[in-house]
């Protein structure tokens, strides 16, 4: 089973690697100065850094109130039986 697996992953790797689209794209390589994909690229980059730190910052949010709320927890209510005594 190990040799399948390594065996696997290795024609897997060589394959990758030989792909020529598989090479830097003109941006990584710096060859794309001034072009509207690298435009394109660092607008979509920025558009999911803002998603990402929203979601980050809901999360801080909410174990926030978490916290606030074990801090101050609710006054105990009274029992039924009390309540139908009275």
């Amino acid at each position: 089973m190990r040799l399948h697996r390594f065996l696997t992953s290795g024609a897997m790797t060589l394959a990758v690697m030989t792909l020529a689209r598989a090479h830097a794209c003109a941006v990584c390589t710096g060859n794309a100065s001034g072009d509207e994909v690298s435009g394109a690229m660092s607008i979509a980059i920025l558009v999911m850094l803002i998603i990402l730190m929203s979601v980050l910052a809901s999360f801080t949010i909410f174990f926030l109130y978490l916290r606030r709320m074990a801090m101050n927890p609710a006054p105990d209510l009274p029992d039924m039986d009390e309540l139908a005594a009275s």
